[in-house]
């Protein structure tokens, strides 16, 4: 087994690179959010670790070159981007429902639905954009080198489920702090209409490719 120390540049540039995109609020983000908020730390951190095993199967497709295949027959791009639009647009017309009922951020909030319902949630949510594909792809050729072991990909595809999982718990651990939910309690509408309006545009921009609408 060759050695890992020449490749440690590259997973470390992979890394950074990855996290940063983590750090740029996305559908993703505000999916947990609003989650967190909604529903309690439970169903937040489920659909954190949704998310997360989302990241795994994108980077197992890109790095493992699946991601030519996809890309070759636009349909399936077609499908799912039709898919994520309707999710979000339900998302968010179901946001904008809620805007009138209050907000009861006490534990009950916890036990409200089912956290297997929020972890299928969070891995539709992760692969359900397309280009993420492209993105992986991309993000997966700074950390691979040419005559680069079978195990680095590998190597890649495993750091990009945790740095995925456990950035997206973090954000559910902070948004369903006390502090917070109080704070959203008292404000529900307003964030409720912020996300609604999120979710709907997100929803408009996949079904505008989706169309081919410039």
């Amino acid at each position: 087994m060759q050695s890992i120390t020449p490749y440690i540049p590259g997973l470390l540039l992979f890394l950074g690179a990855q996290t940063a995109a983590l750090l740029s609020p996305g559908p993703s983000v505000f999916a947990v959010m609003n989650t967190s908020l909604e529903k309690g730390r439970a169903n937040g951190v489920s659909m954190g670790l949704g998310i997360g095993f989302g990241s795994f199967v994108l980077a197992s497709i890109a790095l493992f070159g699946l991601s030519a295949v996809v890309l070759q027959f636009p349909k399936i791009i077609t499908v799912i981007e039709f898919l994520g639009g309707a999710y979000f647009l339900y998302l968010g017309i179901k946001t904008l429902r809620g805007i009138k009922n209050p907000v009861n951020a006490s534990v009950d909030a916890e036990t409200q639905g089912s956290l297997f319902k929020y972890w299928i949630a969070g891995v539709f949510i992760q692969i359900s954009n397309p280009k993420s594909i492209i993105v992986w792809v991309g993000l997966g050729m700074l950390g691979l080198k040419t005559g680069a072991p079978i195990w680095l990909p590998a190597l890649l595809v495993c750091l990009a489920f945790l740095n995925s999982m456990i950035w997206h718990v973090l954000y559910a651990l902070l948004f369903s702090t006390p502090w917070l939910m109080r704070k959203y309690q008292d404000m529900s509408s307003i964030f409720k209409g912020v996300f609604a309006v999120v979710f709907i545009s997100i929803a408009l921009l996949l079904w505008k490719k989706m169309f081919g609408i410039s």
